[in-house]
C-alpha cells in the first residue's frame, strides 16, 4: 500500500476517473461517497476518504480563516475555457460531495447539516476549523462548480457537467446534486433488497432491477432528491446503475438504518382481551437481543421470542395515548427502532401474538381494524362506504370508538372492514392520493406467489403447494397499472397488473408436477403435491408446565419456574425465604453444541434450590418481574449488602410489577426485620 497521495495526485486521479473521454459524449457526474472512493481508489489507498480530506487540507489556508480556499484560487491562472488541463479543484470539489452524501435523515443530527458533514471528515484528518468560517468561505465554492461546468463545455469529447445549484442552499446546492447516492440511500436499499427478497446466488439484472425499485418508489420511501432524480431519468445516470448494482452484490441480508445499525420499526398493537393499546417490534432474524435506550432515557430490552414473530420486550416503551402521532426512535448497540407516525393505522389479527398489529394496508377477505386521526374522518368514511356499496353483501364497517375511548384516545376506531378484491379495487382507484399510502397494500415490486397451501419446508421444497391449494400471483402495480404478458407452461395471456392477487387456476386445477411462470421477465417455478406425506406424531407442547400462585398450592409446594432468555443485560436473582438473595449464572453452553457449529440456547432452567421462593429479574436498578416458584412463611436473618440492596430495589417498585399478597409479605418482614 502506498503512502498518502498529495493534492496533485487527487487531481490527476479523479481527471483520469471522471474526465476522461469515452466513446462519446455523455453527462458527467462527479459522484463521490466513501464507496465508491474504495471502489474506485481503494487498491492504492487504505483510507482514500481519509487520504483525500488530507490532501484537502494541505492546500487550506487556516492562517485567513475567512479566505479558506484562497490558496486554490490562486493556483487557477486565467480563463478556465483557455486551460488545458482541467481547473485545479477536483479534490475539494469531490471532498465536498463527500460531505453531502454523508447526509441522512437517520443520523443524530438534522439530515440537513451539510457543515456538521464535512466538519466531521476535517476532525477524522486531526483538523479543526470552525463551521462558521468554512461556512463564510462556501461562496467561492459555487464559483468553482461554475469555472469547471465552463472547462468542460470547451471539451467536445467530454459531454455536459450535470452539477446544477440549488434555489435556496446555494452554497452547497452544486455539491448536494452531485451525491446521487447518500448514507441514507444505501441504508433504505437494504429495505428495497429485503422487498424483493434478494439472494446473493440470484441479483436480478440491471434491467429487473432498476424497473423493480422504480415501482418501490412509486410511494415515498425516504429516498434523497438527488437519488429520486437520477432513478426516474429516462436514461439513468452511468454511475447510477453500477452503484446500484454493487450495493446489491454486497448485501449482507440486514437491513439497516443510516447508521449501520439494524432497522427495527416500531408497531402498533391493540390487545382487544387485556384491553391496552401498545408498541410492537417484529423479530428480525439474526438479532438475538439488543438494549434500546429512547431519547427520554427509557430502556428496553429486546429479545428473541419462543413463538410469536414479535420480540420479547422487557421494560417500558412510550405510552401510545402520548406518542401514537409523534416520531421517536430507541438506539441500541446493534439496533435502532424508530415509529413514523400516519393519519391511518391499519391493523390485522395476529394470532400468534394474540392481539391486533400494524400492517401495511388493506388486504381483500381479511379483517382489519382502522385507527383514524380525527383530521381524516370524512375521508376515510367515504372510502368505506364507496368500498361497501360497490357489494351490497357487505356491511359498512362500524365507527366503533369515538375519540374518548380510552384504547387509543383522541382516535377514532372502525372494526368489522373486511372488503372483497373487486370493492377495494374500485374504492382505491376513486381516492384521493393523500390516503392511497395508508390504505393501499405495500407489496413487494417484483412478481411473487402468494397465498396456497404451502408444503412445510422441512418436507419439501420452499415453493411446493398441495393441489387444491395452488397459489395466486401478485403482480405490482407501480405508478399506475399496465397489461403484462404471463406464461403459465407455455399458455399465454395478458394480465392487469393489481394491488391484489390474481388466481392462477382458474376454472380447472393444476396438475400436479413442476410448474413455470413467466411473466415481467421474471420466471417462478413451483410444485404441487398430490397428498401430503405423513409427518409423524404431532410434537408435545412447548408450553412450559406452570402452576399460578393461588391459594390452592400448600406450604413448601413448588412452581416450575421454567425457561429464562439468555441475555447480557438482564440480572436474575433467587431469594430464599430468609430474605437471601443469589444472582443466578448462566449455564456454559455445551462443548459439543460449538464443535457443531452451532451457537449456545437461547435459553435454560435454572436449577434453584428447595428454599428458594422468588425470581427476581433485574435491569439497570430496575426490577423488571418477580416470579414466585414456592410457598413459605419469610423468617429473615441477617442479609449481605447483595441481598439488602434488592430488597430496596423491590419495595421502590410499582405494585404492577410486585405481586399481591406473597411479596406483600416478604416486603413486611424486611421492613421489620431485613432492615
Amino acid at each position: 500500500m502506498s503512502t498518502w497521495w498529495t493534492y496533485l495526485e487527487w487531481q490527476a486521479r479523479l481527471v483520469k476517473r471522471y474526465l476522461t473521454p469515452g466513446p462519446a459524449p455523455a453527462p458527467i457526474t462527479l459522484f463521490i461517497d466513501r464507496e465508491e472512493l474504495d471502489r474506485s481508489f481503494g487498491a492504492d489507498q487504505e483510507d482514500p476518504a481519509l487520504s483525500l480530506t488530507r490532501a484537502v487540507v494541505s492546500k487550506l489556508d487556516f492562517g485567513r480563516p475567512s479566505q479558506l480556499f484562497g490558496q486554490l484560487l490562486a493556483e487557477a491562472s486565467g480563463g478556465p475555457a483557455f486551460q488545458l488541463e482541467p481547473p485545479p479543484y477536483l479534490p475539494l470539489l469531490a471532498l465536498t460531495v463527500l460531505a453531502a452524501s454523508e447526509m441522512g435523515r437517520d443520523n443524530e443530527i438534522s439530515p440537513n447539516a451539510y457543515y456538521a458533514r464535512l466538519d466531521d471528515l476535517l476532525v477524522a484528518a486531526n483538523t479543526t476549523v470552525d463551521t462558521k468560517y468554512v461556512q463564510a468561505s462556501f461562496d467561492v465554492i459555487q464559483r468553482m462548480w461554475e469555472e469547471l461546468a465552463i472547462w468542460v463545455s470547451s471539451q467536445p469529447a467530454l459531454g455536459v457537467l450535470t452539477a446544477r445549484n440549488h434555489k435556496h442552499f446555494t452554497k452547497i446546492g452544486h455539491s448536494t446534486s452531485q451525491a446521487l447516492i447518500r448514507r441514507s440511500d444505501r441504508a433504505r436499499l437494504t429495505s428495497f433488497f429485503a422487498a424483493i427478497d434478494l439472494r446473493a446466488d440470484a441479483v436480478p439484472s440491471e434491467e429487473q432491477m432498476l424497473s423493480a425499485l422504480r415501482f418501490w418508489c412509486a410511494r415515498d420511501r425516504g429516498f434523497s432528491r438527488p437519488f429520486v432524480k437520477a432513478l426516474h431519468d429516462p436514461e439513468p445516470d452511468g454511475q447510477l446503475l453500477p452503484v446500484l448494482m454493487q450495493t446489491a452484490r454486497t448485501w449482507d441480508g440486514n437491513v439497516v438504518s443510516a447508521s449501520g445499525r439494524r432497522w427495527l420499526p416500531i408497531l402498533l398493537g391493540l390487545d382487544l382481551v387485556e384491553w391496552r393499546a401498545s408498541w410492537q417490534i417484529r423479530w428480525r432474524q439474526g438479532l438475538p437481543e439488543d438494549l434500546l435506550e429512547f431519547t427520554d432515557g427509557r430502556v428496553v430490552l429486546i429479545s428473541e421470542p419462543d413463538y410469536s414473530d414479535l420480540f420479547d420486550l422487557t421494560g417500558s416503551l412510550p405510552p401510545v395515548m402520548d406518542s401514537v402521532g409523534t416520531r421517536f426512535k430507541a438506539t441500541g448497540e446493534t439496533s435502532v427502532a424508530m415509529h413514523k407516525p400516519k393519519e391511518v393505522y391499519v391493523l390485522v389479527e395476529d394470532p400468534r401474538a394474540a392481539m391486533w398489529i400494524e400492517a401495511q394496508g388493506l388486504e381483500p377477505a381479511e379483517e382489519h381494524l382502522l385507527v383514524v386521526t380525527p383530521s381524516r374522518k370524512a375521508e376515510v368514511e367515504s372510502f368505506l362506504r364507496a368500498a361497501a356499496a360497490i357489494n351490497p353483501h357487505e356491511r359498512l364497517p362500524m365507527s366503533w370508538l369515538g375519540v374518548d375511548n380510552n384504547l387509543v384516545p383522541g382516535w377514532l376506531i372502525y372494526r368489522d372492514c373486511v372488503f372483497s378484491k373487486i370493492a377495494l379495487e374500485k374504492a382505491i382507484a376513486a381516492m384521493g392520493r393523500s390516503l392511497i399510502s395508508e390504505l393501499r397494500p405495500d407489496h413487494p415490486p417484483v412478481p411473487r406467489l402468494v397465498n396456497g397451501l404451502k408444503l412445510p419446508v422441512p418436507f419439501g421444497r420452499s415453493n411446493t403447494y398441495i393441489t387444491g391449494g395452488e397459489p395466486d400471483l401478485l403482480l405490482p402495480v407501480g405508478a399506475e397499472a399496465r397489461s403484462v404478458v404471463a406464461c403459465l407452461d407455455g399458455e399465454c395471456t395478458r394480465l392487469l397488473t393489481s394491488d391484489f392477487p390474481i388466481k392462477l387456476r382458474a376454472n380447472q386445477l393444476l396438475e400436479p408436477g413442476e410448474h413455470r411462470l413467466t411473466v415481467d421477465g421474471h420466471v417462478l417455478v413451483f410444485h404441487i403435491c398430490e397428498s401430503v406425506p405423513n409427518f409423524g406424531m404431532a410434537p408435545a407442547s412447548r408450553e412450559p408446565a406452570m402452576t399460578s400462585w393461588s391459594a390452592k398450592v400448600g406450604s413448601d409446594s413448588t412452581v416450575e419456574p421454567g425457561l429464562i432468555a439468555r441475555g447480557r443485560h438482564t440480572e436474575v436473582w433467587a431469594v430464599d425465604f430468609r430474605g437471601h438473595a443469589e444472582r443466578v449464572e448462566e449455564p456454559v453452553a455445551p462443548r459439543w453444541l460449538e464443535e457443531c457449529g452451532l451457537g449456545p440456547p437461547l435459553s435454560y432452567q435454572p436449577v434453584l434450590s428447595s428454599d428458594v421462593v422468588f425470581l427476581v429479574k433485574v435491569l439497570r436498578q430496575q426490577v423488571l418481574s418477580i416470579v414466585p416458584v414456592s410457598t413459605h412463611a419469610p423468617e429473615f436473618q441477617h442479609l449481605d449488602e447483595d441481598s439488602a440492596a434488592l430488597w430496596k430495589l423491590i419495595g421502590l417498585t410499582g405494585p404492577s410489577v410486585r405481586c399481591t399478597s406473597p411479596i406483600a409479605d416478604y416486603l413486611a418482614a424486611w421492613t421489620t426485620h431485613g432492615r
